[in-house]
């Protein structure tokens, strides 16, 4: 009589205990819902706190496969071939005297620097378009910087037109064609790098290195070929 009575108090506890999992389980994704949401939140206040947090966010959403080896690979290649090999090639000539200086501020000796400075810029878009195989619209971005790096090159030949505010420019256009690429406007940072354009800019002509009318072109030719192929292909391509 007690074992049979027993049985279906036993028979309770387990119902008991089988209702009790499934509510765990029907509460799991509940919760796990839960703390993803607190993680996420907890993680828009941390980006909040950073104007680069929020700039970095937005370029991993856009390409979550890119390593940070990957990167440090770009960025190296870059540095080396736009401003290492260009930099090395004026030292050298500077140091055999055939140029005056470091500046070259005479307009005939610019054609050796600045021709090895452009076949540079070659293998660096070479090196983005084949080896890097970025993602479609930073290639078209690297493209506008190209053009830029390029142009400037020519035109510092035969006229002293702002490197120091082309690359400051190009900058610029490369932030803009990313928020137009990604429906996200880092505002805080454009602001940033216009601030740091000014204060280049005043230096520039402080140092009396160039005219207003020379620091006002490099800017605009930065800003127009890295922005302005980007909006052409984004637009019309």
């Amino acid at each position: 009589s007690g074992r049979m009575s027993g049985a279906p108090a036993r028979s309770a506890m387990v119902r008991a205990s089988l209702t009790m999992r499934e509510q765990a389980l029907a509460d799991r994704p509940m919760r796990s819902m839960r703390r993803s949401s607190s993680a996420l939140q907890a993680g828009e206040r941390g980006q909040n706190s950073s104007v680069w947090r929020l700039f970095m966010a937005a370029l991993q959403k856009m390409y979550t496969y890119i390593s940070p080896i990957y990167i440090a690979v770009i960025l190296t290649g870059t540095f080396i071939l736009t401003f290492v090999i260009p930099a090395s090639i004026i030292f050298y000539l500077w140091k055999t005297n055939k140029i005056d200086s470091l500046h070259i501020n005479n307009a005939k000796q610019r054609n050796i620097p600045y021709s090895y400075t452009i076949v540079s810029y070659i293998f660096w878009f070479i090196f983005v378009l084949l080896i890097s195989q970025l993602p479609g619209s930073m290639t078209v971005i690297c493209f506008g910087a190209f053009i830029a790096l390029t142009a400037t090159a020519s035109i510092n030949i035969k006229w002293k037109i702002s490197a120091h505010l082309t690359g400051i420019g190009g900058l610029l256009g490369g932030i803009c064609s990313f928020a137009l690429f990604s429906n996200y406007v880092p505002v805080a940072l454009i602001l940033l790098v216009l601030f740091i354009a000014l204060i280049l800019m005043y230096a520039r002509l402080y140092l009396n290195a160039h005219t207003p009318l020379q620091v006002a072109a490099g800017f605009l030719l930065g800003l127009l070929c890295v922005f302005g192929f980007s909006a052409l292909i984004y637009f019309y391509a």
